[in-house]
């Protein structure tokens, strides 16, 4: 029978989870405590855990919905700048046309 030889690619992150899933597991089996006191301990390192998740994710959101704000506002100064570029073009042409009316020796007045 053919041996087949498998390659998983992880990124750095995976690695650094799997080593801490690893190194905790490591950690809980020879942990001079009772088993309530590893319960105790991993309860309230979930909740630090947790904790410090939700606090990544708020810090992450307010700096989301700042960078949308300043995008929209960015936009809308953009827009606005055209709009008066595309209005002054348009009256440069106005006084362009009769410039070139009053040039033009056929034109009456």
């Amino acid at each position: 029978m053919e041996e087949k030889t498998v390659i998983i690619k992880q990124g750095r992150f995976g690695s650094f989870v799997r080593g801490m899933i690893v190194g905790a597991f490591v950690a809980l089996l020879l942990a001079p405590r009772s088993g309530r006191e590893t319960r105790d301990m991993l309860t309230e390192k979930g909740t630090e855990f947790k904790d410090k998740a939700v606090d990544i994710a708020k810090d992450t959101r307010v700096r989301a919905q700042d960078a949308i704000s300043e995008a929209k506002t960015k936009v809308e100064d953009t827009v606005k700048n055209v709009k008066e570029s595309a209005s002054e073009t348009k009256d440069l042409r106005r006084e362009a046309d009769i410039m070139e009316d009053i040039n033009n020796p056929n034109y009456s007045l």
